[in-house]
């Protein structure tokens, strides 16, 4: 995944950009396919401001996040936005399916049920006699 970071009214520096790119990149483990991302980091006076856009084959995550303390704390509160609307996406996708051992509960059920007529006709047997 490609990680563009753009700086508005910052100082860009290497600290910055490495902090941004390895958050925005842990992301990538619920997304499928994932494209790219860009990412702007702006400051507005007093407020610092935290945005990305990342593209998928399919789909478009956006999180924007401002706060007043620092840069990180911004970029820290928009990518736990991105991975929270990632992980939806992904549990959308993935929850439908069926489950893998829907075969065997039944063949166990059947074999349950086997054992357990056989059981009865045993005791039923022995009060009879």
């Amino acid at each position: 995944m490609r990680i563009d970071v753009a700086f508005r009214n910052v100082d860009p520096s290497d600290a910055l950009k490495a902090y941004t790119e390895e958050k925005v990149g842990r992301v990538k483990r619920f997304l499928i396919k994932p494209i790219d991302a860009h990412v702007i980091l702006t400051r507005d006076g007093f407020h610092h401001i935290a945005e990305a856009n990342v593209r998928t084959a399919g789909e478009m995550f956006t999180g924007k996040e401002t706060s007043d303390a620092d840069m990180y704390a911004a970029i820290d509160v928009m990518v736990d936005k991105l991975a929270k609307q990632a992980r939806r996406h992904h549990a959308k996708h993935t929850d439908h399916r069926a489950p893998a051992t829907g075969r065997e509960l039944g063949r166990s059920e059947d074999a349950f049920s086997k054992e357990a007529s056989a059981d009865l006709d045993a005791e039923l047997d022995a009060l009879g006699e």
